[in-house]
């Protein structure tokens, strides 16, 4: 899967979550959820960024731009990576973009949460498809198209600025289509319920922030340097797109645990 740095990535979201509320918790009976969240996330803040990349005459269409509501829990986007060269063109032609959108909840681990083993756990329900797509007026092309859809789950010490635990649960992603014409889809057909949990080392007193996300990748790439890619005949295409939002796709995320 293609992805940012986590520092890059923490950017998005960092200035936002030092205002947020970090909550203190009371006593509770160890192994029983210690905090619970679910919509609305009174104190979280929503992981919102996309950043893309490119080059030729390649463009990103946003369907539903990526976003998350921290109401409702729900996180949405659609978009098509489009690669396209001209027939005289001799050179590669490339788009690529990486879509984030989930939660930011601010915590800091006291009373029950003593230093020591803890599970935290995101509980998702996600429906989501993809299509893979190239258009080509003849077969001598090279090119492709690529779609990756993840779950993302992180665990950062807010006090010390460590990434403490970090896990990736991949919803789809095909193989990359590359001849011409042709094309792919898929996806989920009724909402697929996920959780990421694991256990990681909290420390009494320090703060965290609990985040998960959506990730969603899509690349493009269009001819060679070596030869025009059509000749005389037209444009080619590659396609990749993602629907988080549209036809009743989305991600909820249910709730936020640590026991």
């Amino acid at each position: 899967m293609r992805s940012k740095s986590r520092d890059t990535r923490l950017g998005y979201y960092a200035s936002a979550a030092l205002v947020s509320t970090l909550f203190v918790f009371s006593s509770s009976a160890s192994g029983t959820i210690i905090q619970s969240w679910s919509p609305p996330y009174t104190g979280g803040v929503a992981y919102i960024g996309s950043a893309q990349s490119g080059a030729g005459s390649g463009s990103v269409t946003w369907g539903v731009p990526d976003g998350f509501a921290l109401s409702t829990g729900v996180g949405t986007f659609n978009f098509t990576v489009n690669a396209s060269a001209a027939a005289t063109s001799h050179w590669g032609h490339q788009q690529v973009l990486h879509v984030y959108s989930g939660l930011n909840q601010s915590y800091t681990c006291s009373g029950a949460c003593s230093t020591g083993n803890h599970v935290v756990a995101f509980n998702w329900n996600v429906t989501w498809s993809w299509s893979e797509l190239s258009s080509c007026p003849h077969t001598g092309v090279t090119g492709s198209a690529h779609v990756t859809v993840s779950l993302v789950a992180e665990v950062v010490n807010a006090s010390t600025g460590v990434t403490v635990s970090t896990q990736t649960h991949t919803l789809s992603a095909p193989l990359a289509i590359n001849s011409c014409p042709t094309s792919s889809t898929g996806g989920s057909a009724s909402a697929l319920p996920v959780t990421l949990s694991f256990t990681v080392n909290l420390l009494g007193g320090h703060s965290y922030y609990l985040i998960s996300f959506v990730y969603a990748d899509g690349d493009a790439s269009s001819c060679s340097s070596l030869f025009p890619c059509s000749g005389a005949n037209g444009a080619d295409h590659f396609d990749a797109s993602v629907d988080f939002a549209a036809s009743g796709n989305q991600g909820l995320l249910n709730s936020v645990t640590v026991a």
